[in-house]
């Protein structure tokens, strides 16, 4: 079920879940959903198919943060919206004991339609071939005030002012921190933009210096009302992509 070939980031639509369950529920959990994978990633059959409804998605990462007696797993799929529509998805899930299995063990659950942020998302990129140990799930609320906002995408405006792409360029050279995945919302929270990082120095013992350096650089500080940083820590059924055969 992996995939050998790079995962190729840009100009996607994604759905982003997250997944709050108790953490000694997770080994069920990942279990099950191993088990669960074919039925997500293997090719959407036609039309006139006698076989299941399989959905055509690309597992790109699945973490999990560990939050006390809880624990929350965050998916990131690349889907096709339309083919097939989300409401055969769940019919198909709930045709499924495994999937009904796992349902039970979850508390609570978000799934969000976004699209690749292709303003500063380089053109060609790909999830790295192995991750650190650690990741990092950036949740940004950002303004509502287009001209601000259009700066923050693209940079380089009339007063000279960098942009996100400038930014993570900063924060690789000046702490090891990489921009891996940065999503724009179709759905859910209006103007929430979710980054996925790859921790560098200092592992997790470093994403509160990172957080106040981010909201210390201007072109970030103008931008952005508010924002979270959860570290992740990758999880080894993802990537999950058919293969094909």
């Amino acid at each position: 079920m992996k995939s050998a070939l790079p995962i190729e980031l840009s100009q996607k639509n994604y759905l982003h879940v997250a997944i709050d369950l108790p953490a000694t529920k997770v080994p069920r959990f990942m279990s099950l959903m191993k088990t669960l994978l074919p039925m997500f990633t293997a090719p959407v059959p036609p039309a006139d198919s006698p076989k299941d409804l399989t959905f055509g998605w690309t597992l790109v990462a699945a973490m999990r943060t560990k939050q006390g007696r809880s624990t929350r797993i965050t998916h990131v799929w690349q889907v096709d919206p339309q083919n097939p529509p989300m409401t055969s998805v769940m019919e198909e899930c709930g045709t499924q004991k495994n999937y009904a299995a796992l349902d039970l063990l979850v508390d609570r659950e978000e799934q969000h339609y976004m699209h690749s942020a292709d303003h500063y998302l380089p053109n060609g990129a790909t999830w790295p071939a192995r991750l650190p140990r650690t990741c990092a799930i950036e949740t940004l609320q950002v303004t509502r005030f287009p001209q601000k906002l259009g700066d923050f995408e693209v940079g380089a405006n009339l007063l000279g002012n960098s942009g996100m792409e400038e930014l993570a360029l900063r924060a690789q050279k000046a702490h090891g921190w990489t921009l891996l995945l940065p999503m724009t919302p179709e759905t859910g929270v209006l103007r929430q933009f979710i980054h996925v990082w790859a921790i560098g120095k200092g592992g997790t013992a470093n994403v509160a210096t990172f957080q106040r350096w981010l909201r210390s650089q201007p072109e970030y500080r103008e931008a952005v009302e508010s924002t979270t940083i959860i570290p992740a820590e990758p999880l080894a059924y993802a990537p999950a992509v058919h293969s094909g055969r």
